[in-house]
């Protein structure tokens, strides 16, 4: 797809196998995509920047988390926003998990914030934010924000080539089925990066997805093969 001179290429770096999830990704039919599977993290980011760089005829990297499920209407609802507004990063949001009413955006600032714990975010509860927005009194229909989860985020290249993929800290556990140390909280970190390079972050507020919570458990690379897919757009993930 390129249209109006956007051409994006959609990434999902992925350690599950969730099957509802993979649905809606393949329906994405109009994009390129590079599928990064059984990879931590920390790789996966590498590989997936590197990946964009390397080929220059894609103008935004598409970060699509596969923990949620979003349609190829939200996406084409961000390159609309981009077309429209210009934005270096424009992204949907997500609830945060299902016991709190929380989406995963955030106006504090968290640079001098030793985060290890998620109230310290003081993320927006959802029906704050729709009162809000019923009562027009927040930017509406894109928000500025400081933090957002990268659920679905269109990432402009100059961004892509400024901003390192980095993780926030490492931790050593066996999240991923085996005992490693592996890199965390990128999103947070990308957020702190863009901040300090004045890159503003702004969320489409119409642009909702599904999150699935605290999905941990669904995790296990042990003994499983990394590899990299790049596949065309048309084509379907499941041949």
């Amino acid at each position: 797809m390129e249209k109006h001179g956007v051409n994006p290429l959609m990434v999902v770096m992925s350690v599950r196998d969730l099957p509802v999830s993979w649905y809606w990704i393949d329906k994405v039919r109009y994009l390129d995509k590079l599928i990064i599977k059984h990879h931590p993290h920390h790789e996966a980011h590498r590989v997936a920047r590197k990946w964009f760089l390397d080929n220059p005829q894609y103008t935004h990297m598409l970060i699509y988390a596969e923990d949620v499920i979003a349609t190829p209407c939200h996406i084409a609802l961000l390159i609309r926003d981009y077309i429209e507004y210009g934005y270096p990063v424009i992204s949907g949001y997500c609830n945060w998990e299902w016991t709190n009413d929380w989406v995963n955006i955030t106006d504090r600032d968290m640079r001098k914030i030793s985060v290890i714990m998620p109230q310290q975010y003081r993320f927006h509860r959802l029906k704050d934010l729709l009162k809000l927005m019923t009562d027009n009194k927040v930017e509406y229909p894109l928000k500025k924000v400081f933090f957002v989860g990268l659920p679905l985020t269109l990432i402009r290249r100059d961004v892509v080539e400024k901003v390192p993929f980095r993780p926030y800290r490492w931790v050593t556990d066996r999240t991923l089925g085996k005992f490693m140390r592996r890199g965390i909280m990128f999103d947070l970190q990308f957020a702190i990066d863009c901040a300090n390079n004045n890159i503003p972050i702004y969320v489409d507020l119409r642009c909702l997805v599904l999150h699935f919570g605290d999905t941990r458990k669904l995790i296990n690379i042990a003994n499983k093969k990394p590899y990299v897919r790049f596949v065309k757009a048309g084509e379907s993930i499941c041949q």
